[in-house]
């Protein structure tokens, strides 16, 4: 997709994970209190700072709601509290805005479908027809302004299913994602100079003493349980075959800023787990 724009803004939102029925049924009283002071404050927090700043795009960075194990008819409540909080249209995430409205964009994280380990096939299908698909890219022509000497041209933006990028139990899920990862290494390859920002719920890896959470992974039947960062081939290859300018992630909590150096290398192969596959990344990238 592709749209022209005089200036850009994004305003994003990490991780509201909005409880319900679970949290009524552990405090009967205090729970319905609290329910209603969180979705009246979270309310306050989008509709303040999309009247301050006016953007283009407004993106939860995933974790909607606080499980994906919730039954039907209380996600459906969820997706209900979530609408009038974030004053979202009925309408399904796509990268469509005007001059007096914004687009609404979503992540899918670990509690809206899932780790590798957990992900199924209800889960993708439910959060995909009421939030839209799991990974996704567009184009936009920002005007250079001479006034302001803002920067023009094309930018590139791309939101990816970082959930099944790593073991998952369900390869179907997996090979979609990584079939959209290397559609868009290729579009990357015969234009490398268009500057990437890329949105996944979970960070790159990380060494430990550089955030608060340090890396950890947990497997459950070989796919991934729990992760606070992506394995480190993934990330080698997101940065190497994506070479993004900007990354941004929900999932951390504390929050952290981090700059990676990514040196040009000889043609090597990248294994995807036990899927038999490989990718390489290559210095031509």
């Amino acid at each position: 997709m592709f749209f022209v724009a005089s200036q850009l803004r994004f305003n994003l939102y990490g991780d509201p994970q909005i409880e319900g029925d679970a949290k009524l049924a552990r405090e009967p009283k205090m729970g319905r209190y609290d329910l209603l002071v969180n979705d009246y404050y979270l309310r306050h927090i989008y509709m303040s700072t999309v009247a301050a700043f006016q953007p283009q795009y407004v993106v939860t960075m995933g974790d909607i709601f606080s499980s994906q194990w919730v039954r039907k008819a209380e996600y459906y409540k969820r997706i209900e509290r979530f609408n009038w909080i974030s004053g979202r249209s009925t309408a399904l995430n796509k990268p469509v805005h005007t001059r007096t409205s914004h687009a609404h964009l979503f992540l899918a994280g670990n509690h809206d479908i899932g780790y590798g380990a957990e992900t199924r096939p209800y889960h993708i299908n439910r959060y995909v027809n009421n939030f839209g698909p799991l990974n996704s890219e567009w184009m936009v022509d920002i005007d250079y302004n001479r006034a302001r000497k803002s920067v023009g041209g094309l930018h590139q933006f791309a939101i990816l299913n970082a959930m099944n990028l790593d073991l998952t139990e369900n390869t179907q899920f997996r090979n979609e994602t990584w079939s959209f990862v290397e559609r868009l290494a290729a579009k990357r390859a015969r234009h490398p100079e268009i500057p990437l920002a890329l949105l996944l719920h979970i960070p790159l890896s990380k060494p430990g003493g550089i955030c608060v959470l340090e890396p950890e992974t947990r497997y459950r039947n070989g796919s991934v349980h729990y992760q606070d960062y992506l394995s480190p081939v993934t990330s080698a290859y997101l940065l190497h075959c994506l070479t993004p300018t900007l990354i941004f992630n929900g999932h951390d909590h504390h929050g952290c800023l981090s700059a990676y150096s990514v040196k040009h290398s000889t043609v090597q192969p990248v294994p995807l787990g036990d899927s038999g596959k490989q990718l390489q990344y290559s210095e031509d990238l």
